[in-house]
């Protein structure tokens, strides 16, 4: 379980920015931008380790996320993924 990794990529109409909300609710979350104003990574091997294998904290960290997309109208897809690219 410790090599996957929840991605979420934001699609964003007419050049706009990611929400200044977003960004924050990101970060405190411990997501990592993998392309500028459109793909975050969850690690979940760093969350996991983090708290001590702690598996209710990490869902909460996507849930916080995926809440805030939906908040603020943001269109967005969210996918977990294994190192090698199989998606779960």
């Amino acid at each position: 379980m410790n090599d996957l990794s929840t991605f979420i990529i934001v699609n964003l109409d007419g050049g706009r920015t990611i929400p200044e909300e977003l960004m924050k609710v990101l970060k405190e979350n411990g997501w990592m931008m993998v392309k500028k104003d459109s793909i975050f990574a969850l690690p979940w091997e760093k969350i996991l380790k983090e708290n001590n294998t702690n598996a209710e904290d990490l869902f909460a960290r996507i849930e916080n996320v995926r809440a805030t997309l939906k908040k603020l109208r943001v269109d967005y897809k969210i996918r977990t993924m294994e190192e090698d690219g199989k998606e779960n």
